[in-house]
């Protein structure tokens, strides 16, 4: 009857132990979910502010390729037929070529850019879902 009694003894502080690991385990699992969803969160904001910032880029060298550098090119030609100092003409002649060289830099790069055509992948919310939903369809099936 002591052997049962120990027996008895031993069998609760098993059950103890395993639901308070149960829980503890719960309680992490809980807060890793909580760190993902803010993590995906916080990566979705840097995604959307990169995108922001990319196109703010691009409409600024739109502006500066289409419009300021041509006008500076012909406000150049003005300076450059006016101009008889052998060293100015010099320096205008170098600044042209430099104009002209960033706009050819600048249709090349476009040519290849649009040849290119990446498939860049971004992390939407939709696909953080269904990558949740596969998770857990596999960790059920592994239970």
């Amino acid at each position: 009857q002591q052997q049962q009694h120990i027996s008895y003894i031993n069998n609760n502080q098993s059950n103890y132990i395993e639901n308070v690991l149960t829980a503890f385990t719960n309680k992490i699992e809980y807060r890793l979910q909580q760190l993902e969803e803010r993590l995906i969160n916080q990566v979705i904001m840097i995604e959307k502010k990169v995108d922001n910032l990319k196109f703010t880029t691009s409409e600024l060298e739109t502006v500066i390729y289409e419009t300021i550098l041509p006008v500076i090119k012909v406000i150049h030609k003005c300076s450059f037929n006016n101009t008889r100092n052998t060293s100015a003409r010099d320096k205008l002649t170098k600044y042209s070529n430099d104009i002209t060289y960033l706009l050819t830099k600048r249709d090349t790069n476009q040519l290849s850019k649009e040849n290119a055509n990446p498939s860049g992948s971004r992390m939407t919310q939709s696909s953080v879902n269904k990558s949740r939903q596969t998770t857990s369809m596999e960790q059920n099936n592994s239970e």
